[in-house]
């Protein structure tokens, strides 16, 4: 019954956040990756090649014409479950705590301690991975770039619990 009242609880965040990136088309991501964008610049062509002709008209520079722009929002249509109780067989292996840290760290780009790093790890890539695609194909009208940020996070939290994982096996002393 816990289980299902964390997805429930995951659920309910997650519409909350879609609604507030829909309504303000912003998704408040502290660590996202944006990228600048550059203007198209007229140049000199290198050579009077066909390939690159100068326009007629545009006294020997050829003007570089920009790609189509891409739609503001994509939606992702993924299946439920991978396969029919992937998500129980997942969220069994992982309590209640260790599931809002990992919500909180790749979501509110907060800090997952050691002992839940054990646990994710115990989790396993595959049922991490699942959870956390899983939850953002149901995130219908977010950005593709926030989803993809919230991606790299997952992919990032889980590769420092599986750093912190192996100091703790080796004996390293952890003030996490």
């Amino acid at each position: 019954m816990a289980k299902f009242r964390l997805l429930f609880a995951l659920a309910v965040a997650l519409a909350a956040l879609s609604a507030q990136a829909r309504k303000t088309n912003a998704f408040p991501i502290a660590a996202a990756p944006f990228h600048a964008i550059h203007p198209i610049h007229l140049h000199s062509p290198p050579s009077a090649t066909k390939k690159h002709a100068a326009a007629p008209s545009g006294g020997g520079r050829h003007v570089h014409h920009a790609a189509a722009p891409s739609p503001a929002t994509v939606e992702f249509t993924l299946s439920p479950e991978p396969y029919p109780g992937f998500y129980d067989t997942c969220l069994s292996k992982v309590s209640n705590k260790c599931g809002s840290e990992i919500y909180n760290g790749i979501f509110e780009n907060d800090d997952v301690s050691a002992t839940r790093c054990r646990e994710i790890v115990g989790l396993g890539w595959r049922c991490h991975e699942g959870l956390v695609k899983g939850r953002l194909g149901q995130m219908k009208g977010m950005q593709k770039v926030y989803k993809i940020a919230i991606e790299k996070r997952g992919r990032k939290v889980w590769q420092e619990c599986v750093l912190v994982t192996n100091l703790i096996r080796v004996g390293v002393q952890l003030s996490i």
